[in-house]
């Protein structure tokens, strides 16, 4: 099985399954039972109208990620993949102005260090391999 086609396997399971719970949990505990958000949801068109559009967009991103990792070297791929979650981080506190938990810089804060100590491993590689190269 190719690699995309798996992935789309996987995605459609997870939606099914999302599907079940979400049905099963409606005519359970009914609309009022709802928290707040997800009865805007279900009584907004407008918002029904985005959900597809939102869905193609992460299936373009995903998509898009799986060929990256097939023409990128692969440690830079790992490498950009964990920096894309910090970077992350970063622009929702500093730009969106997003609340944050103290524990939650805590914990980036370690992903940070981690970060720095791949790159730190990987440039010295870099130098060891050019000096045995000269």
């Amino acid at each position: 099985m190719q690699p995309i086609s798996g992935t789309d396997v996987s995605a459609l399971r997870m939606v099914m399954t999302a599907a079940g719970l979400w049905l099963m949990m409606t005519w359970t505990l009914g609309l009022a039972a709802m928290p707040r958000f997800v009865q805007q949801f279900l009584t907004s068109p407008r918002r029904w109208l985005l959900l597809p559009l939102l869905g193609g967009l992460s299936a373009v991103s995903m998509s898009l990620n799986m060929k990256s990792g097939l023409l990128l070297p692969v440690n830079l791929f790992g490498m950009l993949s964990y920096v894309e979650p910090a970077l992350l981080f970063l622009l929702a506190v500093l730009v969106l102005k997003t609340p944050v938990q103290p524990s939650a810089y805590i914990t980036y804060g370690l992903i940070w260090a981690g970060l720095l100590l791949l790159v730190a491993n990987s440039w010295r590689g870099m130098q060891k391999s050019h000096h045995k190269q000269v």
